[in-house]
């Protein structure tokens, strides 16, 4: 059985009317990627502070790719720890803090991080509080909701090329933020439709197409196009009305694979509950040694699982000062969860998973 790691287009969508659409919600600025939407923010976020260069304080456990692109920017990277639960750890941050100009936090999984406390560790030291949701389908449950802007990343969700957005509630802000007009990239929109209509028939026929074994994380380069594409966009707000019901699917998707790797393995699992009201982009486990054979073993039985990316430079040369970012990296398999995994998917992919518990 193959279980597909992507979103195919469908004229099937759960419509939801009663629901607001929140690609049109207030102070939601759309551009080409959630990199390109969070390096537009971190350059507003500079030019309100009259930053010549911005110091932004970042986890260790995070993927290299965006972090190049930042870095082109000329942002000042510092790398700071997380704990065990991911969350920063704040003794360190204390430590070096400085002169920082921002801090990011990173919703890994759809989880939600420490935001409240994130947010009066940087009040009391006049530090921009940024919000990283690229794990996150929408605003809530302590996501997106209390930094100076969030930066999501829609096409994670949605079956939609790239995407990303900026939310704010802060009018100051927003005022800093540039207002790109929306493009129209047809070339790339067409290579992404053709691309996933060949995926839907290997898939039918029962051929495994994917090979890569970490999550899919497009380069991210300076000169990437920033405005978002204006067919992309009105897709996303098609496919936006569907959100209650991904929602519900990932959420009991995510609830029984959780259950059933409890019942076997508790100490595998990064969250003893699957928070309610999210919708997962991933289910979480870390493996007690490197994980790449468990991920090869499950992708060679057609399971999607993954490992994180890349992580920066900086952090992937120091193990000593960040070895929760490399036990991490090395050890934490991404099994799927998306809304078009079915029972009988579903009831295999626990078998498979049964075999290497």
């Amino acid at each position: 059985m193959i279980i597909t790691p992507v979103h195919f287009p469908t004229l099937r969508i759960h419509q939801s009317p009663d629901e607001d659409d929140p690609v049109d919600a207030p102070l939601t600025v759309p551009f080409a990627s959630g990199t390109a939407a969070l390096r537009a923010g971190l350059a507003a976020c500079a030019r309100q502070r009259g930053c010549g260069i911005l110091r932004l304080l970042v986890p260790s456990y995070i993927c290299r790719e965006p972090m190049d692109a930042l870095a082109a920017d000329g942002i000042a990277l510092r790398y700071y720890p997380v704990r065990e639960s991911l969350e920063p750890d704040w003794e360190a941050l204390d430590a070096q803090a400085g002169d920082a100009d921002a801090f990011l936090l990173v919703h890994y999984f759809s989880y939600p991080n420490a935001a409240a406390q994130a947010r009066a560790w940087c009040a009391a030291r006049n530090i921009a509080f940024i919000e990283d949701c690229a794990h996150v389908m929408e605003r809530g449950s302590g996501m997106g909701e209390l930094g100076l802007f969030a930066c999501f990343s829609p096409w994670k969700f949605f079956p939609i090329p790239r995407l990303g957005t900026l939310v704010t509630e802060d009018t100051a802000f927003a005022s800093y933020v540039p207002d790109i007009p929306l493009a129209r990239h047809r070339l790339r929109y067409a290579r992404w439709y053709g691309k996933r209509s060949v995926q839907r028939v290997l898939t039918a026929a029962g051929i495994r197409w994917y090979a890569r074994t970490t999550v899919d994380t497009p380069q991210a380069v300076a000169h990437e196009a920033m405005a978002a594409d204006r067919d992309v966009l009105a897709h996303t707000r098609r496919y936006a009305s569907a959100r209650t019901w991904i929602r519900q699917r990932r959420q009991e998707n995510a609830q029984a694979i959780h259950s059933f790797v409890r019942g076997r393995r508790p100490d595998v699992l990064v969250r003893q509950s699957v928070p309610e009201g999210i919708a997962p982009y991933a289910l979480p486990i870390i493996w007690p040694q490197p994980a790449a054979d468990v991920v090869a073993v499950l992708r060679r039985r057609g399971i999607p699982a993954t490992l994180w990316p890349t992580l920066p430079d900086v952090v992937r040369h120091d193990a000593r000062s960040f070895p929760v970012a490399h036990r991490y990296a090395a050890c934490c398999v991404l099994l799927p969860v998306h809304e078009h995994i079915r029972p009988r998917h579903l009831a295999y992919m626990l078998r498979m998973l049964a075999t290497v518990l």
